[in-house]
């Protein structure tokens, strides 16, 4: 069995995209550095990645990688006053188009059983209307995960999870990035006091520059801000697949 055929008995394209692309970006400086120096055709690295393959390591990494990704969103939300489908169904939450909000409460109710909250009440006992939202939004979740009949919310769902966990784990990946830079500008060091300046022959130039490269990625693209563009759009899209749902169960 090739490495897709692996990954697909292991992983579902969400938790391939969502979960363990992001922890292959955390390995890919220590993957590179050994395509540059040749290790990848070693018997041991070959066998040793073998080995991890098929013992399960892109599940256990896909799995840490989602742990890390569930810290970081349990911080976060306080933060932006809960999740982006609560805001956006909130009653109470300004800056928001009320007719647009207006359709979307309909739907939800009307394919959920969940009836939301007046205002009145919303304002009476928030804690119990954002749980009533959620609730609903939990069965919305349920109408709504093939991906045939939604592909643009199964999509914005792994963009999302991608996201919250490539922010979640931005120290590892931080931390692999410069400590592979240190290693190789360690080895350069070491070997200038037998060959000089020759030690500035590509492979060596590559990897301290890959290795930087990664680090300045690390450091610069992870961000709240890309997370919370995520989740807004795949909220945008679970709310107006509930109005899509609703208006085709009325012309039934």
């Amino acid at each position: 069995m090739n490495m897709t055929g692996v990954l697909n008995l292991w992983l579902d394209d969400y938790e391939r995209q969502a979960r363990l692309a992001p922890g292959v970006l955390t390995l890919l400086p220590v993957a590179v550095i050994a395509v540059i120096y040749g290790l990848r055709f070693s018997p041991l690295i070959t066998s040793l990645g073998s080995f991890i393959l098929l013992a399960g390591g892109p599940l256990l990494l896909a799995e840490t990688v989602r742990h890390q990704g569930r810290k970081v969103q349990e911080k976060i939300w306080p933060l932006w006053g809960g999740s982006a489908t609560t805001r956006k169904l909130r009653l109470r939450e300004p800056n928001q188009n009320s007719v647009h909000r207006e359709a979307r409460r309909k739907a939800v109710s009307k394919i959920t059983g969940v009836r939301l909250l007046p205002l009145k009440s919303e304002e009476a006992d928030a804690v119990r209307a954002d749980e009533t939202i959620e609730l609903a939004v939990s069965k919305l979740r349920d109408r709504t995960r093939d991906p045939g009949k939604f592909p643009l919310v199964n999509k914005e769902n792994r963009s999302y999870g991608f996201q919250r966990n490539f922010y979640g784990i931005r120290w590892f990946g931080r931390l692999v990035a410069l400590v592979t830079l240190l290693l190789i500008l360690a080895y350069l060091a070491w070997i200038y006091r037998d060959s000089g300046w020759q030690v500035l022959d590509f492979p060596n130039v590559a990897a301290a520059a890959s290795s930087g490269t990664f680090l300045l990625f690390w450091l610069l693209t992870p961000s709240l801000s890309r997370v919370k563009s995520a989740a807004d759009a795949y909220a945008d899209e679970i709310l107006n697949a509930a109005i899509v749902i609703s208006d085709e169960e009325a012309s039934r």
